[in-house]
């Protein structure tokens, strides 16, 4: 048996928490064993770190089927042409497995279905509750149609798993944690960042890692950082990650509103996260949803003690409260203060912390320990050899999904034909999801 090729497909281009998971997996993957394949869906800085690797990458249009709320409402270009450029790939380098990298994208796991070729999803993502995303389908259906399309659901998280096991067979599922490179950690020559942002070595320096959005909680950072400078004058806060125009103007307009110009410092995007994470005392991850936090393990790798929020994955990442650091309510400004306070006042107890947090990541968190996970994924669906091409009556059905999904896409525009499309699903016998796809016929006959 020759080597197990994966076709990998991520929904961006850009490097944040489930990108930079990907490339974890890509360079740790056995590749005396597999050959690796990466769909993207434009140019970007994962297409050169992945080509980087040697491995050889395509680019095809995606178009996302989770998305954020205001975007709900698009106008997307023809799913049809969409896979059928997967498809095109497929034929061309001929997987055995396609591997979706994400929730929010659709279009790999209908072209391994129209192939006949094993699919696993992996999901790094909460839909439920999760405020920056929403779904063109009820979230149940969501969950039923990724069943229905994979061989297995990797979720990164036992709490994710959780959320999708009510819909999708056991056997189905598994969890798998994310993983970090290990050479990501060395620390960049570079001059102290204390220096650099003037800030004096016996100040408390708490750092916060995430993209401008509402589901990181920064508002509650914010508000707690107010507090604490009420009562605590020696704590100074460090906010890293991207953001929109909007969204940085509005971050500085709160700090100004708050009074904390001269308690929080925004850096932006950067790459140097190890360098950040070392030169500060803390990490606080105030997040309100999460699958499983990439920063935290960047923290743990770090050997910092962490203050984050109790959702998704999280205590899975930093154990039991107390262990390597504290684990405070959602949207809690103030409790989340009162252990900013009581972490920064306790040196021993952030070296304790620390130290358990090092250890912690080097038992369970390596890229390498994910990547063997993967591969032994990988080479039993491999094994196994159960799939085919699909019947000329599975072709009919897959052809009718992606009728009826476009016109649920653009039920905005065209409900007539939405709801036309329904009607045909619903009136297959053989078509697993007529229940949940019933329900969804009903919403759009109100919208008219």
């Amino acid at each position: 048996m020759g080597k197990i090729k994966i076709l990998y497909v991520s929904h961006s281009s850009h490097i944040s928490g489930a990108e930079m998971s990907l490339l974890a997996l890509l360079k740790y993957l056995d590749k005396g064993l597999f050959e690796p394949f990466v769909i993207l869906p434009s140019e970007g800085l994962l297409k050169a770190k992945i080509e980087c690797l040697g491995i050889k990458t395509f680019i095809c249009p995606l178009e996302r089927w989770v998305r954020e709320p205001k975007n709900v409402g698009i106008k997307g270009t023809d799913i049809n042409s969409r896979v059928q450029n997967i498809v095109n790939i497929i034929d061309a380098i001929k997987p055995d497995i396609v591997h979706t990298n994400t929730s929010v994208i659709l279009e790999a796991a209908l072209a391994a279905k129209d192939r006949g070729l094993s699919h696993v999803w992996h999901l790094q993502e909460h839909l439920m509750g999760h405020e920056g995303l929403a779904t063109l389908l009820p979230i149940p259906d969501v969950y039923k149609i990724m069943g229905w399309l994979s061989t297995k659901i990797v979720t990164v998280s036992e709490t994710i798993q959780k959320e999708v096991s009510g819909f999708v067979n056991a056997e189905k599922l598994m969890t798998i944690h994310s993983g970090v490179d290990p050479e990501n950690l060395a620390i960049p020559a570079s001059s102290s960042l204390r220096e650099t942002l003037r800030i004096p070595s016996d100040t408390t320096l708490a750092v916060s890692i995430g993209a401008l959005v509402k589901e990181k909680g920064h508002d509650a950072l914010l508000e707690a950082a107010s507090i604490i400078k009420k009562n605590h004058g020696n704590i100074k806060f460090l906010l890293v990650g991207p953001g929109s125009a909007e969204a940085t103007e509005n971050l500085h307009k709160k700090i100004s509103a708050l009074g904390l110009d001269d308690t929080v410092y925004y850096l932006g995007f950067r790459q140097d996260i190890q360098f950040i994470l070392r030169n500060a005392d803390f990490l606080v991850h105030p997040s309100t949803t999460e699958g499983l936090s990439i920063v935290i393990l960047e923290a743990l790798a770090a050997g910092k003690a962490i203050i984050a929020t109790d959702c998704g994955g999280i205590t899975e990442e930093i154990g039991t409260d107390g262990e390597c650091g504290y684990i405070v309510p959602v949207n809690n400004p103030e409790n989340l203060g009162k252990k900013i306070l009581l972490l920064a006042e306790d040196k021993s107890k952030i070296d304790q912390m620390g130290k358990r947090s090092a250890e912690r990541f080097k038992k369970m968190f390596g890229a390498d320990i994910c990547a063997r996970r993967f591969a032994a994924l990988y080479k039993d669906i491999a094994n196994r050899k159960d799939t085919s091409l699909p019947s000329a009556n599975e072709k009919q059905l897959l052809d009718i999904f992606m009728s009826s999904y476009q016109g649920i896409n653009e039920a905005t525009w065209q409900a007539e034909r939405c709801r036309s499309c329904l009607q045909r699903i619903l009136k297959s016998k053989t078509w697993k999801l007529t229940v949940p796809l019933r329900k969804l016929y009903d919403v759009v006959k109100r919208r008219k």
